[in-house]
């Protein structure tokens, strides 16, 4: 390959077409998606049965799952999958996008915040909750937004993140996933999430949402049934292992979430934290109990970036050359060729000259988008 060019793989799971090789067989190995040769390929997404990628060009493509639309291709299309990756129809410039179980959202080049896909939360389009259940198209349904800078989907919420660094979600809010108590439920419009600090990056899961601030801590809202909260309150900062060298507590560059864990990476060190549910190995340690406070992984020093699906993950280090992965594996959701669950970290064959610069997981199947090697 060329430097410019860029290819995607995908593995796990692919009864919906979710993999976008036009075969509905599952896969243990990481195989190619169809369809997107001689594209640039910027971000992928995926979610519970659709996958998502963004262009250099700010085109959208979608496949997989479209149950409710969520796939962006119009009403005439619903329950329609789609076995190889076509482009969404919008006059938009599409810079991000996320998933959820069957919704998604995008984000534009200026900043707002497009959505479609299953409504029966308000997830999709809040002041319509319990009038529409489905909506088909890519369109704008929250008024009154800032300007975002990224977007995230847990199963059935969504958040955005201002460039001002404040945070809102709509959707299901019945675990406090949106920053209130349970009794604010399924709101009809986007709330504030009543973070203490600026937020990066949010992340979220089934029942809880995740915050990055821009000083590096991590701070965790909604259930804590499976230790989801990583030992702290629901609003304050999660307490993280001493930092590498032990100048304080470790400063996190990078979120993930999965369905009931989430997992943190360390600038400094490319040190690996993980914390939540883990009786399929979700927390890359060992342990089968749920983990109630984060933990670092046995030698994860090095790692460039890690991806939260619904119960399994996978991590990249020495700059994407070597991939790893480990929880859940019972369709092949680990890329490492059997269905075996692992609760550490296992090799993934990449092949070839080149290295993930990131990946998308969801209810079991991944997404990698690779790049030649330098």
């Amino acid at each position: 390959m060329e430097s410019h060019e860029s290819q995607l793989l995908a593995f796990g799971p692919n009864q919906h077409g979710q993999l976008g090789d036009g075969s509905p067989a599952d896969a243990s190995v990481p195989r190619p998606v169809a369809g997107l040769a001689g594209i640039r390929v910027i971000s992928v997404a995926a979610g519970g049965g659709h996958s998502a990628a963004t262009s250099a060009g700010g085109a959208l493509f979608t496949w997989g799952w479209n149950a409710a639309g969520q796939l962006g291709h119009g009403a005439a299309r619903i329950g329609e999958n789609v076995p190889t990756p076509r482009r969404v129809a919008t006059a938009h410039a599409i810079a991000a996008v996320a998933l959820g179980w069957a919704h998604t959202l995008a984000l534009t080049e200026g900043g707002a915040v497009l959505g479609c896909g299953c409504n029966r939360y308000g997830q999709t389009a809040p002041a319509r909750h319990g009038a529409e259940v489905q909506v088909a198209e890519l369109d704008a349904h929250v008024a009154g937004l800032a300007p975002g800078a990224a977007v995230a989907c847990g199963a059935r919420h969504s958040l955005v993140v201002g460039r001002d660094g404040t945070v809102v979600g709509w959707g299901c809010g019945r675990h406090g996933q949106l920053g209130g108590s349970p009794a604010s439920a399924d709101p009809k419009q986007a709330l504030a999430l009543p973070c203490a600090e600026p937020v990066a990056a949010a992340a979220a899961g089934f029942k809880h949402s995740a915050l990055l601030s821009r000083a590096g801590r991590v701070f965790v809202y909604g259930s804590d049934e499976k230790g989801q909260r990583g030992g702290a309150a629901a609003g304050d900062a999660v307490a993280l292992p001493a930092a590498a060298g032990g100048a304080g507590a470790a400063v996190v560059t990078q979120i993930s979430s999965g369905w009931s864990h989430v997992a943190a990476v360390e600038g400094a060190s490319g040190r690996v934290f993980a914390w939540g549910r883990c009786d399929l190995g979700q927390t890359g340690t060992g342990a089968s109990a749920a983990q109630q406070v984060p933990l670092e992984f046995e030698a994860s020093a090095g790692a460039s970036w890690v991806c939260c699906g619904s119960e399994h993950n996978v991590a990249a280090a020495a700059g994407g050359s070597s991939l790893a992965s480990w929880g859940w594996n019972e369709h092949g959701n680990l890329g490492v060729g059997d269905e075996l669950d692992r609760d550490r970290p296992q090799a993934v064959p990449l092949g070839g000259e080149r290295r993930a610069v990131a990946a998308a997981a969801a209810c079991g199947h991944t997404v990698l988008l690779l790049r030649p090697s330098d």
